[in-house]
């Protein structure tokens, strides 16, 4: 009898999980519609002088040739995307809804389908070490899903950033590269990729697509797939301890898997010409300061996050390391296992951060790591507390259950809360108004009489700062003609 009441219990606790799920990413949905459309996105999808050249070159061969530099000269495939996002779905969903509701939702839906995405892969990330149940699946996705932050704790920890441009430009970057890591992860652990040979080829394709794609698939490549054959050689060196160091160290790499040092080996190749091609982006020469600058100014940063408890990072990093200190007493061969993982989440991290600075600084980021460039480091830091917390509940015997139960309960709860916010920080209603009144006008020029930025980073001063921005609004049928607007001072 009370095993049939446990089972019971367990089946309702799941399906609370999923509707716990549900509402959560439906509240998404709604902060994700809240927010204005950025400034980049009018300048990508245009688009202006500035990122024609990137939309033209996608593997950078006019430097090659002329030596000339344009703005972010690897990234192709992340501004490619927006680019041909926002030029077909805003049109699309004009069947069902008014130009101007068509933006914001085409935006929300993106960004709310780039967090299921990363809920999903990480959720499996999470549960590979634990035979990929579907109840391990959806604890570690529940576990997760609270630190996904829209509002809340943002400017250090949000993955999806309120910026649209932003957001397919690191977070959908990031899922891409989850999932081209995800069968040699499942491989490491379970030793099967479980990859059928017909999609392997297409492995080949993601490698291109993450190597210009954005401005943190490359450099994440570079560290993971050199340090991951470095390991393998390091292995068998002790093997032919009577050969020649050549000879030895070819053995060696002789002895990865074909498959494995093909596609590494590829990857980092493809990593090292995009590395060469960024030397080259405008925007980072344009903002150029010393690395030693950079260098301070991410130690101080470092400092600011480690203090500033309300950007929610220093409350998880603490949770993990009591998580750790859990593990090492529980002693199973998981707990090793998982305890040796996270120590190369670690290593990792550091690495990363360490590296940081060697990408260049942007005046909006001051203190050269923020919520996008941290963005693998958070990702690390949301599969650790998700995996070492189910390890615990799986050898809860060992420990205090209900005490760890009411700290994973707690800590859902108070992040849950924390991005819970009445609204959102940057509401986009000032913007809305200001576009219907242009919709409604018959003139060249109208001047606005709200201050607010009207698909730009800020007010307009004169009409013709405002040129790209007409002509987008007559392409998505918000306007029948362009006309520009500014904001009188």
């Amino acid at each position: 009898m009370l095993e049939t009441i446990t089972s019971i219990g367990r089946k309702y606790f799941y399906l609370i999980l999923i509707g716990l799920l549900i509402a959560d990413t439906v509240f998404s949905y709604y902060q994700h519609s809240q927010f204005p459309i950025d400034g980049d996105v009018v300048s990508i999808v245009t688009p202006s002088e500035g990122y024609k050249t990137i939309l033209e070159e996608p593997f950078g061969f006019k430097i090659l040739k002329d030596g000339n530099a344009y703005a972010a000269s690897n990234r192709f495939f992340a501004y490619w995307t927006t680019y041909k996002y926002f030029r077909i779905f805003p049109l699309f969903l004009q069947n069902f809804m008014s130009p101007i509701d068509s933006l914001y939702t085409a935006q929300a839906i993106a960004k709310i389908l780039i967090q299921i995405g990363l809920i999903a892969i990480l959720g499996l990330y999470i549960s590979i070490p634990f035979g990929c149940n579907y109840k391990d699946f959806l604890l570690g996705s529940a576990l997760i899903t609270p630190l996904f932050h829209a509002v809340g704790c943002f400017e250090y920890m949000a993955i999806i950033d309120n910026c649209i441009s932003y957001a397919l430009a690191y977070a959908l970057p990031s899922l891409l590269l989850l999932i081209f890591l995800f069968p040699y992860y499942k491989a490491t652990i379970t030793g099967n990729s479980g990859l059928p040979l017909w999609i392997k080829p297409l492995w080949i394709i993601l490698a291109i697509i993450l190597a210009f794609n954005g401005p943190l698939p490359s450099p994440i490549l570079l560290i993971i797939c050199p340090l991951t054959l470095i390991y393998f050689v390091i292995k068998k060196w002790n093997d032919s301890p009577s050969f020649h160091f050549f000879k030895r160290f070819f053995k060696a790499l002789n002895s990865i898997n074909k498959e494995l040092l093909f596609s590494f080996s590829f990857v980092i190749t493809l990593c090292l010409y995009s590395f060469y091609i960024g030397t080259y982006n405008l925007e980072t020469i344009v903002n150029y300061i010393p690395l030693s600058e950079r260098y301070e100014r991410l130690l101080n940063g470092i400092v600011v996050i480690l203090y500033s408890w309300n950007e929610g990072l220093t409350p998880l990093l603490l949770l993990i390391i009591l998580n750790v200190i859990l593990l090492i007493n529980i002693k199973t061969d998981t707990s090793r296992k998982i305890l040796v993982m996270l120590g190369l989440i670690f290593l990792f991290s550091v690495i990363y951060i360490a590296l940081l600075p060697f990408g260049g600084y942007r005046d909006y980021r001051p203190f050269i790591m923020r919520r996008d460039t941290l963005q693998p480091v958070l990702l690390c830091m949301f599969f650790s507390w998700g995996i070492s917390s189910i390890c615990i509940l799986k050898n809860i015997t060992q420990i205090n259950s209900m005490a760890y139960k009411y700290i994973l309960f707690i800590s859902c709860v108070v992040y849950t809360i924390a991005d819970h916010a009445p609204s959102p920080s940057y509401p986009n209603e000032c913007e809305r108004r200001m576009l219907h009144l242009i919709s409604k006008s018959n003139e060249d020029c109208i001047a606005l009489p709200e201050n607010c930025s009207v698909l730009a980073w800020g007010p307009f001063s004169d009409c013709n700062e405002s040129t790209n921005a007409a002509i987008m609004l007559k392409y998505w049928n918000i306007t029948s003609k362009e006309i520009h607007y500014y904001k009188p001072k």
